[in-house]
């Protein structure tokens, strides 16, 4: 699902209690998402990520030797 920028802006620098993002995609669907599935694939997704950009030739850490 797209997040318009409009939505999006209003959320910058709040916490979950101003904007659910959950809340959100269920809006959106119109119906229930498996909160505990979704989070752990987000986290998942969120690692993956981490680990590419350490090993990235541009990587300050990867040319550092960490």
């Amino acid at each position: 699902m797209d997040l318009p920028l409009e939505q999006y802006v209003q959320c910058v620098g709040t916490t979950f209690a101003h904007f659910d993002p959950y809340d959100y995609l269920e809006e959106c669907l119109q119906k229930p998402v498996d909160r505990t599935a979704l989070s752990e694939k987000l986290k998942q997704k969120h690692r993956v990520l981490t680990y590419l950009r350490q090993k990235s030739p541009t990587s300050k850490r990867s040319e550092s030797g960490r």
